[in-house]
């Protein structure tokens, strides 16, 4: 899903590839579950693809007085991987 994430928004992308929302939902669920699933059975490269896919968010909650603090960062993306290692992926079987 290296479109939506190099900004291609969901419309362009559902009209482009003729799919309907909900399919790209699923599509960019699916890929994501691909990559804890990685994870967890110790693939380095998928955690690193998993932090860097989540930054923006990891570094929206890591600002303080806006700017980044890179202790919190830092913390957070620990925080991440714990979660991410502990994901339970039953919940998701398709």
């Amino acid at each position: 899903m290296q479109l939506y994430e190099n900004g291609k928004s969901r419309a362009d992308l559902v009209e482009e590839y003729g799919l309907t929302a909900s399919a790209l939902d699923r599509w960019i669920k699916r890929e994501v579950i691909d990559w804890i699933q990685l994870a967890q059975s110790g693939d380095r490269q998928a955690e690193a693809e998993l932090i860097e896919r989540y930054e923006p968010l990891i570094n929206k909650y890591s600002r303080q007085d806006g700017k980044l603090n890179k202790d919190c960062g830092q913390q957070l993306v620990l925080e991440f991987i714990l979660a991410v290692r502990r994901f339970d992926l039953t919940r998701y079987d398709q």
